[in-house]
């Protein structure tokens, strides 16, 4: 049996507690790690926190029904629609369930009552099959970043090597007695800039890193449920959460985002910080602003927050404004998925 880190995880919407569990018991023995759900709502949480391999749902359930859970899971997260499979599990002769599941996208069927063994080997072509996309799709996205990699520093290099070349000349060269000194300290400047620009358009371009890129963002962070779960942690403190209605989802690591704005706003509370204040916006050019405003006598800083920016392209801000401190953590718009 592979070890536990490496199980395939079962994400199992059952509203009925005993074939629930049943499903649960015989899938454990078969070497999956199952995560249960009573209906959509709890489902969908379970979703975002877990990523499941593969999702096992009723139709009828309270709350928030496995159709309303499909379309929700596609609308929010459609880069997973073909990675990983969802089954619907059905009672026989449900037919108009049966096609509004295709048309919603359902991968598959099973039918009620349920027989263990189909069960199990649907289980294992649908997560055969979405290994299979899953290899597909990281090959092209490899092969994307190598001909990033290999075709754009040809075009930036060229003209960065002649401003490099010709502001060297430039601060080198005598130009008589009548120079002006701060026309060579210009062009020293320029020289040096170039040459830092030089070091970051290298690494930037470098087949790994934009492939370490792409994986640092290839997830969707639901704004809305980042924010619930902010307020729950914190609910014992005086913070106050004044976000826009209807977030957007962005791409990132939904982890390290989570982690870094909780430790955050655990450091304001240990530096005695007074009127807490967490927005979250879009601003005027579509980029995400998450804003951590206070009174505080005591500065405020944290590699991790960003470092989780740098990761995400994002930049760090303070304003000051009448003793209060602004901490903008800003997103670039490209990750906004409206």
């Amino acid at each position: 049996m592979p070890s536990q880190t490496n199980l395939k995880k079962i994400l199992c919407v059952e509203d009925e507690k005993d074939l629930r569990d049943n499903i649960a018991l015989y899938l454990n023995q078969k070497g999956f790690d199952i995560i249960e759900a009573a209906n959509g709502e709890e489902a969908y949480q379970k979703y975002v926190d877990n990523r499941p391999d593969i999702i096992l749902c009723d139709i009828n359930m309270p709350k928030m029904n496995g159709h309303q859970l499909l379309e929700k899971l596609t609308a929010n997260f459609p880069e997973n629609k073909n990675d990983i499979p969802f089954i619907f599990l059905t009672a026989l002769g449900q037919k108009n369930d049966f096609i509004k599941g295709l048309d919603l996208g359902a991968d598959e069927y099973v039918i009620k009552p349920i027989d263990f063994d189909v069960l199990l080997s649907t289980i294992n072509s649908k997560l055969a099959k979405s290994e299979l996309n899953q290899e597909f799709a990281k090959n092209k996205i490899n092969q994307f970043c190598d001909q990033v990699s290999n075709l754009l520093p040809n075009e930036v290099k060229e003209p960065l090597d002649a401003i490099i070349k010709y502001s060297a000349t430039l601060k080198k060269e005598s130009f008589g007695a009548f120079i002006e000194p701060k026309y060579v300290s210009l062009a020293t400047k320029i020289y040096i800039a170039a040459l830092k620009l030089n070091v970051q358009v290298s690494k930037s371009l470098c087949s790994d890193n934009i492939k370490k890129e792409v994986d640092n963002i290839k997830d969707t962070i639901d704004l809305n449920i980042l924010t619930n779960e902010l307020k729950d942690i914190f609910k014992n403190y005086k913070i106050t959460f004044t976000e826009e209605t209807n977030l957007p989802s962005i791409q990132g690591n939904l982890k390290m985002l989570k982690t870094s704005i909780i430790a955050y706003l655990t450091q304001h509370l240990k530096a005695e910080a007074r009127d807490i204040i967490l927005d979250i916006f879009l601003d005027y050019q579509k980029n995400l602003v998450i804003s951590i405003a206070s009174f505080t006598a005591l500065p405020i800083v944290s590699d991790d927050l960003e470092n989780m920016l740098t990761l995400h392209s994002g930049k760090f801000s303070t304003i000051e404004d009448d003793g209060k401190t602004n901490h903008l953590l800003t997103f670039p718009n490209y990750l906004v998925k409206q």
